[in-house]
This record gives structure tokens, sequence and C-alpha cells, in this order.
């Protein structure tokens, strides 16, 4: 575990995790970290967890990055853990998302500190985060916004089904993107990674977002709601105080459609130690080749005909009855399953 007994009263701690087997993703990383220097007062570490595929230049480059500003920032190797996980485990978590969703599950066996505000590397902080270093959680183990701003989960719809058969609660069902957490809490529990490898081994076969899945079931009841500007998904919007979350197509790097998130993540980046010594040329081109890869702009047909054919799985194969009724024919063949076995359902 990392010390926190040296560092000034009022120290922000917050938490990235990163996976990056392309070598590309470490710069996201680095864009949110520089984010969270520019618009934070006072003292700041950011614990870095990694596994084997951050490469000694992007190291440089985070430690370059938190000396310019006076901060600290702490690069953790999680590939012991990650050497621990089953193969089923992995696949399950590399079909939804990546493997690097999983290492926010080993925070509180790795940071020896009371809290922690984990963020993922598609955010951007455009905010002082001792605002939501300051949020009383009342007595909870975690804090996060609602996975569907506003209403929240539909009732009968078959996502709040999902969510009812993982033992998560639908009213309450949080976006695992921006999360506050009790360390201390959390850890009165037992070990959170184990709890969620066990959670992975009964549930995973309705899980679709494992990280958030495992969350929100492992601590319902325990999870307070935070206000929609700590997890900002509008980003068609007035992006000023809060922390941008660039989900799905949205992401900068994807492509370039005029949204307030883009220009505020590029001015970032070269601010960063990624970008600081872009030339007005290279920058020129990298945004070109960006550019290029906008989903409206693109001249690949066979693009198109990818993109119709998820659209048509999404809305017709993929409706509401089908989802429905795949989630009932899983839950009941793994009740069969372990019946068969004698285990728990």
């Amino acid at each position: 575990m990392t010390n926190d007994t040296t560092r000034p009263e009022g120290t922000v701690h917050a938490a990235l995790a990163l996976y990056d087997p392309k070598g590309t993703y470490s710069q996201h990383a680095g864009v949110v970290m520089t984010s969270i220097f520019e618009n934070t007062e006072g003292p700041v570490v950011v614990h870095v967890l990694h596994d084997s595929t951050l490469t000694e230049e992007a190291r440089e480059k985070f430690l370059r990055t938190a000396a310019k500003y006076a901060q600290e920032v702490h690069l953790i190797d999680v590939t012991p853990y990650r050497d621990q996980l089953d193969a089923r485990t992995v696949a399950l978590v590399q079909d939804a998302c990546s493997v690097g969703t999983l290492y926010r599950l080993l925070i509180p066996d790795l940071l020896s500190i009371g809290r922690v505000i984990y963020l993922d590397c598609d955010t951007l902080v455009n905010l002082d985060l001792k605002e939501l270093w300051e949020v009383n959680l009342d007595g909870n183990c975690l804090a996060g916004a609602l996975d569907h701003p506003g209403t929240g989960l539909r009732r009968l719809s078959a996502e709040a089904l999902r969510v009812r058969l993982n033992g998560g609660d639908p009213a309450s069902y949080v976006n695992a993107g921006v999360l506050l957490m009790d360390l201390d809490r959390i850890r009165e529990r037992g070990s959170l990674f184990q709890a969620s490898m066990d959670w992975l081994a009964h549930r995973g076969h309705t899980a679709r977002l494992a990280d958030q899945d495992i969350l929100n079931s492992l601590f319902r009841g325990s999870i307070k709601l935070l206000d929609g500007r700590f997890n900002n998904r509008r980003l068609e919007g007035d992006p000023s105080h809060s922390i941008l979350h660039m989900i799905n197509e949205s992401k900068p790097w994807l492509g370039l459609t005029g949204l307030p998130s883009e220009r505020l993540y590029w001015r970032t980046y070269l601010r960063s130690a990624w970008g600081e010594n872009t030339t007005r040329d290279e920058l020129i081109d990298l945004l070109s080749r960006t550019a290029s890869h906008t989903p409206s702009l693109h001249r690949h047909t066979a693009q198109c005909w990818r993109r119709i054919g998820r659209r048509l799985q999404r809305d017709v194969l993929c409706g509401e009855p089908a989802l429905t009724a795949g989630l009932l024919v899983r839950e009941l063949f793994h009740r069969l399953a372990a019946g068969l076995r004698g285990g728990p359902c």
C-alpha cells in the first residue's frame, strides 16, 4: 500500500486505471491528470494503476507532467493481481470493454488512504476537484451519479431487469466512471477485489458492464447519489464547472464534431507532456487525422454498412422484448446449471 502520512492536510487523492496494449491510451490518462492539476488549487496526488502495458516513455511523461505542476503521481503496477484473474473473467470483461476496468476494484487493497476519487480515462476535469473531495458521504461507501441522468432506469425495462438480477437497485444505479470512495468503510467489508471475483463467478452471466454492475450490487444501499455535474455526459451543453465524461463515440480522439469537450481536450493535451512540444504543423496533421475518423465525415462504405448493422441489431434484434427474454433464459440456465452442480445460484 502507498503511505499518506507525510502529505499536507487536505491533499486530494485521485485514481486512474490504465490498460494500454496499443501504447495510445496513456495519453488520455495524461490529459485527465493535467486537467486535474490545471483546475485544482492545493496539493493533489494522482495514483495511476497500470500493468505491464505501460511503456517507459509514458511513465516518464506522467512524471514530467506532475513535476510541471509541482504535484505528485504514483505509478502502481497491478500486474501480479491481473495474473490472478482466470481466463473466463478476462474474456467476460474484454467482451464489454477492457480488463483495465477491473483495476479500480483493487484500489482499497493498494492505497492506504481514507478516501479517493476514481476517474475513468475518458473524463475531463473542469472544476476544482476539491469540490467533489469534500462531499459528505453520510456513512455510505460510495458516491456516484445516476447512470441514466434525470429519470433513472425505467422500472419495467430490460436494463432494469438486468440490474435486479445482478443484485443492484435500478432506482440508484450509478455510473462508475466518476466515484468518490470511502476506502476505510469499504475495507471494513473485506477485500473488494476478492468479493468482486466471487460476484463474477456467480453473476457474470448477466453482467454487461462488469465493474459497474459489481459496485452497484455489492454496495447496494450504501451509495450516495451525486449531482450530475460531477459526471456530465451532456457534452453539447455548457462544460464549465463540471467533470465531463466523454462516453461512447463522443471521445475527442475518435473524431471532431464541434463539441466543447473536444476543444477542452485538445487544449489540455497541449499542456501535458504528450503535447507540450507539438509544433503547429504537427497539430494540424494530428487534428486532420482525427477529423478523418469522424463518423459523419468518413468515405468508407463498408463502415457505413457495419454501423447500419449494429443499429439494426440494437434496435430490432436487441429490442426490449428480445433483451428481456434473453436475460430470463440466461438466468434460468444459470440456475439449472448451479442446481446440477449443487452450488449457489
